[in-house]
């Protein structure tokens, strides 16, 4: 059973019971208390909050995700892969200050993925359903590799 990944996510924060139960029902930023997975795991809804230098990379279809996952396992890529209601998220590392967070990046693959940094918070279980056990993800003996070139997104016009 999947105990959530300390290495992605700093915290842990329970998801709002109304509406879609994507949102926190607690504030993100200036966060006091670290939640551990075992703090909220019974919730309803919960996300985790990703750590310094954590980059979430999704799509938000089922033909893009598996596409995607069939690159990582083709390229042997070291990150850490979820699935959503719609496709999925994959988690890397990042030292790259001038990837911003947004929605509908064109990925040098092609592809479209949103982008998440920071203090984001990604739900991982939302009205009892769980986003988790990974799809994708490395050894416990490795680490997860940066953003390869191959996601990131470029101009187009």
């Amino acid at each position: 059973m999947w105990k959530g990944n300390d290495r992605i996510f700093k915290t842990y924060v329970k998801g709002r019971s109304s509406g879609t139960g994507k949102k926190p029902a607690e504030p993100v930023k200036g966060r006091d208390h670290i939640s551990d997975f075992e703090e909220v795991e019974n919730c309803d809804s919960f996300g985790g909050i990703l750590n310094p230098g954590i980059i979430d990379i999704s799509f938000d279809s089922k033909e893009m995700y598996e596409s995607f996952l069939q690159m990582a396992e083709d390229n042997e890529w070291k990150c850490l892969a979820l699935p959503s209601t719609k496709g999925g998220h994959t988690y890397w590392r990042c030292s790259r200050r001038h990837l911003k967070s947004g929605a509908d990046k064109k990925l040098a693959v092609g592809m479209l993925a949103d982008i998440h940094s920071g203090s984001t918070y990604i739900p991982l279980k939302v009205h009892g359903e769980c986003r988790y056990p990974p799809d994708y993800d490395i050894l416990e003996d490795e680490d997860y590799q940066e953003v390869p070139e191959e996601l990131l997104p470029i101009q187009t016009t």
